[in-house]
C-alpha cells in the first residue's frame, strides 16, 4: 500500500533474534536442506523482489546482508534490477560491498548502515569520527555505487563533532570536492 502511495522503495529485514521455524513444511522449503535459513530467505527475497518488478516495475526493494543473510545467495548470482542490497554491521561496510561487487550482479546498487556515531564504539566524551575518515568513506560510497546510508546512533557529540557532521552531509552535495 505504501508502494501505491508514491513511495519508491520498500525494504525486507528479518528480526534481530531470527529462528527458523522447525514445522516439516519450512524445512522442505525451496529444497535447500532443514537447516539452510540463509539460502531460503534469499531465495524468498529474490522471489518477492521478481513480483515486485511484475506489479510495480518502477519500484525498488532494499534486502539486508544482516546476520543469517550475511551468507550470501548459493543458488544465483545476479539480482533484479530493482534490488538495493545494504550492507548492516560493520564500519564502513566498504569491503563487504566489493566483495560482492566481484562475485554478484546487483544492478541496483547497494546502500549502508553506519555505525559512526553509535556510543558502544567509544566513550562518548571524544569525537567517534573524524572529517577527514568521513570525507574518504563517502568518497568510498561513490565510488561502490552506494545508494543511500542509514545511520545508527544519534551523533550526539555537537560540540566536538560538529565539524564532522557536517563533513559527512555536505560530501553527498559534491563528492570530487
Amino acid at each position: 500500500s505504501w508502494l501505491d502511495k508514491g513511495c519508491v522503495l520498500t525494504s525486507i529485514l528479518h528480526q534481530d533474534g531470527f529462528q527458523g521455524c522447525q514445522c516439516e513444511n519450512c524445512k522442505a522449503m525451496y529444497d535447500t536442506g532443514p537447516s539452510e535459513w540463509s539460502e531460503k530467505l534469499w531465495i524468498f527475497q529474490k522471489k518477492v523482489a521478481e513480483r515486485l518488478k511484475r506489479e510495480h516495475h518502477d519500484k525498488k526493494v532494499l534486502i539486508y546482508v544482516y546476520t543469517v543473510t550475511s551468507t550470501p545467495p548459493k543458488s544465483y548470482d545476479a539480482f533484479p534490477d530493482n534490488v538495493v542490497i545494504s550492507m548492516q554491521g560493520t564500519v564502513p561496510d566498504l569491503e563487504n560491498i566489493k566483495e560482492w561487487r566481484e562475485h554478484y550482479d546487483v544492478p541496483g546498487g547497494f546502500a549502508c548502515g553506519l555505525h559512526n556515531w553509535c556510543n558502544h564504539l567509544i566513550t562518548r566524551y571524544t569525537p567517534a569520527s573524524t572529517p577527514l575518515f568521513l570525507e574518504k568513506q563517502v568518497k568510498d560510497f561513490h565510488e561502490n555505487k552506494v545508494q543511500s546510508v542509514r545511520r545508527d546512533g544519534p551523533g550526539s557529540v555537537f560540540g566536538l563533532e560538529g565539524t564532522s557532521y557536517y563533513v559527512f552531509g555536505r560530501m553527498f552535495d559534491d563528492v570530487d570536492n
